[in-house]
């Protein structure tokens, strides 16, 4: 892609997303403003909330202009799922087949007016001059141009708290966004930015940089203390697995907002790791593991090296074996070998993968990874956790997990417990 049209594409998506907050009605806080015109606590809290219900009102009236999406669960009109270790939306408003313009979303989970809106790029009649710029900068004239799919979400729980959602997707930039504005000035959002780089560059070809920015003020806040930050990792899988505490307490719950929280299922070997335990090794798995350990012990690098690759390409199985090796004899040469095997299996710190052994959000993300063994094991040690009876399908199909996830929340949520089964702290 050229960098004028790069310029264009990223310039038309923040002129949609413009409009969609525009369409909305988006207001930010108002408490600067009262506070200069000199109101109160309770005055200022009073133009808050008719503030708040003047937005809402007017975003209902919109809504109910747009035609409706026929859908009754929100993944049949967006999913947010793991490619790689990098986030994408996917959504069939976007097929070139497919209307643009505004729709109502009528689900279930969003108890406020809800819409998506699809534009194009290059369309002259929806951007005017910019539009027919980005025409000729694009790529043939018979390929598709490129659609920006936004979404938006108000939720007015009560008076005194307004929720945003938002999400906009275009190009290789994916932007999640949650604001709150509650009480007479409090304010919080929270915003997840992927960006994700198609450079020529080998360094940064096939990266996909994601940042997690956190912004809160105001009476509400916790403890009273502002909060601004953010923080950057090379992709969302790494993001999620080095900034644990962050995950569950602001990305966690935006996700489930939205209903995709099967995206935050955890890579297969972290999965693996922490669930480490229920591994048995395979038997005759066992035996030629068996049959390769003198070689790696061999005077020659190259029957080592082959021994090695022989190892590694066994995958999760053989690390099983060796998980359970006996190593009490093994040279330093031998361990050093085996410890490489197992290394990709090893992202956590044996503290986090003991913690998050007995976590139950970490074990229903691991229903949703597409290893069928995983998944057992995930199921038995919720069991073993909760000391609760669970009923899941394990084969279910990858569209219907999300339902049956939630199902299970409702299980944990509902049935009381048994006596709960726990292991002790390790270090």
């Amino acid at each position: 892609m050229s960098r004028s049209r790069t310029f264009v594409l990223r310039n038309l998506a923040t002129a949609c997303w413009t409009l969609c907050i525009a369409a909305a009605g988006f207001v930010f806080p108002a408490a600067t403003h009262a506070q200069a015109l000199g109101l109160d606590h309770d005055a200022m809290l009073k133009v808050q909330r008719e503030q708040r219900d003047m937005q809402y009102k007017r975003m209902q009236t919109m809504v109910t202009s747009f035609p409706t999406l026929p859908a009754r669960d929100i993944q049949e009109i967006m999913q947010l799922k793991m490619d790689g270790s990098a986030l994408a939306l996917s959504t069939p408003l976007t097929d070139p087949k497919h209307d643009m313009g505004g729709f109502r979303i009528a689900c279930e989970q969003f108890k406020g007016p809800t819409f998506a809106s699809v534009s194009q790029i290059g369309v002259p009649m929806a951007f005017g001059a910019a539009g027919k710029q980005a025409a000729k900068a694009g790529a043939a004239p018979n390929a598709p141009a490129p659609r920006i799919f936004c979404f938006t979400s108000y939720e007015l729980p009560n008076p005194d708290e307004l929720i945003t959602l938002q999400i906009q997707s275009y190009g290789d930039r994916l932007q999640i966004d949650r604001s709150s504005r509650s009480g007479a000035g409090g304010f919080r959002r929270v915003m997840l930015v992927q960006q994700r780089s198609t450079a020529a560059g080998a360094a940064a070809q096939g990266q996909s940089p994601v940042q997690l920015s956190v912004n809160e003020f105001g009476e509400n806040v916790p403890g009273g203390i502002p909060r601004n930050f953010s923080m950057q990792a090379a992709d969302f899988q790494t993001l999620l697995r080095e900034h644990g505490r962050e995950t569950e307490e602001y990305i966690r719950p935006l996700f489930r907002q939205l209903g995709q929280e099967s995206a935050l299922a955890p890579d297969g070997r972290v999965a693996w790791q922490v669930l480490a335990d229920h591994w048995q090794p395979n038997a005759e798995l066992a035996e030629k593991v068996r049959q390769l350990l003198p070689t790696l012990n061999d005077v020659d690098f190259h029957a080592r090296d082959k021994a090695l690759a022989q190892l590694e390409s066994m995958g999760m199985p053989g690390a099983a074996v060796l998980l359970h090796l006996d190593r009490l004899g093994l040279s330093p040469e031998q361990n050093l070998l085996i410890d490489r095997t197992l290394a990709p299996f090893a992202q956590l710190s044996p503290r986090d993968a003991t913690r998050l052994r007995s976590d139950t959000d970490f074990l229903m993300d691991c229903l949703y990874v597409s290893n069928a063994e995983v998944r057992a094991a995930a199921l038995d040690r919720l069991k073993q956790v909760t000391g609760k009876e669970l009923s899941f399908d394990l084969e279910a199909p990858e569209s219907a997990r999300p339902a049956a996830v939630s199902e299970l929340r409702k299980q944990l949520a509902d049935k009381p417990a048994e006596g709960p089964t726990t292991e002790p702290a390790k270090s």
